[in-house]
C-alpha cells in the first residue's frame, strides 16, 4: 500500500483510522516496518529515549519529519530544499542495510535483536555499508549522501583495540548483572568523532559475541578486542549529525521488547543508538496497546 502511495506521488500525512480492523502491531518484520513508518509520518515530531547497545547511557533522539518518499535510483537531491531536506523520511525499500533514512540518520528496523539482525554473514550487516564498491569507489553511505545532499562525502569505520578499562567493565557487569555500574561509560555518543581519515576497514579477527543473545549467559562476558568508530565528512568537514540507530520491535511473545543488554556489542559499536519496542509502545503505538 505504501509503495502504491509513493508511486502516485502522494506526500501528505495519511488520515488513516486509529485502529484499523484486523491489524496487529507488530506481527513480523515487514509488518512492523510498515506500521512504524505509517505512525512516524502521521506526526511532524517524535522524541524517543534511546540507549546504547547495553541499555545504558540514555539519550533523546528527535525525529523531525516534514514529508516522506520511497528512495529513488539514484536518490533524489534533497539539498535543493534546504534544511527541510533533512526532514524527509526516506523509506529504503530494498535498500540494503538501512530501512529508513532521515537526513544524516541511518536507521535499521527489525523484530530481531541487534546481534541476530547484524549477523556478519548476512546482507544487512552494518559493517558492509562502509565497504567500497569497485564500480564507484564509494560505499553505500557515501553514494546516498552525495546524491541527496551534494558535495563529496567520506564515511569511514575505523577499528582500534578496546582499552582494558572497558573490557573489564563489560566483564564485571555481565557477572554482576548491575546496570548502575554501566551507566556512565561515555561510550554511547551517537555523533561522529570527525576524524574521517581512514578509508579502509580492517578485518576483524574472530567473533566472541556468540552468547550475547542470551542476557544471562556468562559466555558473552569474554573481552571484546575491537572498538569500531564511525565518522562522516562532507568536503572535508565533519558531519556531526551522522548517526546509526537500531529500532527493535517485539514479536508475538514480546521478546526483545525491553532495553538491550549487549555488553559485548556496546564496546564494539559504542556509537550505535538503540530504541526498544517498549519505548515505541509508550510513545507511538499507545492507541493500539490500550
Amino acid at each position: 500500500m505504501l509503495r502504491f502511495l509513493f508511486q502516485c506521488g502522494i506526500n501528505l500525512f495519511p488520515r488513516a483510522p486509529r485502529n484499523p480492523e484486523g491489524y496487529n502491531y507488530p506481527s513480523d518484520g515487514n509488518q512492523f516496518q510498515e506500521a512504524l513508518f505509517r505512525e512516524l509520518i502521521r506526526g511532524e515530531s517524535h522524541t524517543f529515549q534511546s540507549t546504547d547497545l547495553a541499555g545504558t547511557n540514555e539519550m533523546d533522539i528527535i525525529f523531525n519529519i516534514s514529508g516522506y518518499e520511497l528512495i529513488g535510483t539514484p536518490p533524489r537531491m534533497l539539498e535543493t530544499i534546504g534544511e527541510d531536506g533533512k526532514k524527509i523520511l526516506i523509506n529504503g525499500g530494498s535498500y540494503a542495510r538501512f530501512d529508513f533514512i532521515l537526513g544524516y540518520m541511518f536507521i535499521q528496523v527489525s523484530v530481531s535483536s541487534f546481534t541476530v539482525h547484524n549477523d556478519p554473514t548476512g546482507s544487512v550487516y552494518i559493517d558492509k555499508a562502509f565497504s567500497k564498491r569497485e564500480a564507484t569507489g564509494k560505499n553505500q553511505i557515501e553514494e546516498y549522501l552525495d546524491a541527496a545532499f551534494g558535495g563529496v562525502h567520506q564515511a569511514t569505520m575505523t577499528e582500534e583495540p578496546a582499552d582494558d578499562e572497558n573490557d573489564n567493565i563489560a566483564s564485571n557487569d555481565k557477572r554482576k548483572g548491575n546496570k548502575s555500574n554501566r551507566g556512565n561509560r561515555g561510550r554511547g555518543n551517537n555523533q561522529s568523532d570527525g576524524k574521517g581519515t581512514n578509508a579502509g576497514i580492517k578485518k576483524r579477527k574472530g567473533n566472541d559475541e556468540s552468547s550475547d543473545n542470551n542476557k544471562n549467559d556468562e559466555g558473552s562476558s569474554k573481552k571484546r578486542k575491537t572498538v569500531k568508530k564511525f565518522a562522516v565528512t562532507r568536503d572535508g568537514k565533519p558531519c556531526n549529525d551522522f548517526q546509526i540507530v537500531y529500532i527493535c520491535g517485539g514479536n508475538k511473545a514480546d521478546k526483545n521488547a525491553g532495553s538491550p543488554n549487549h555488553t559485548g556489542k556496546v564496546i564494539e559499536y559504542p556509537q550505535i543508538r538503540h530504541i526498544c519496542y517498549d519505548e515505541l509502545k509508550s510513545k507511538l503505538f499507545r492507541a493500539y496497546m490500550s
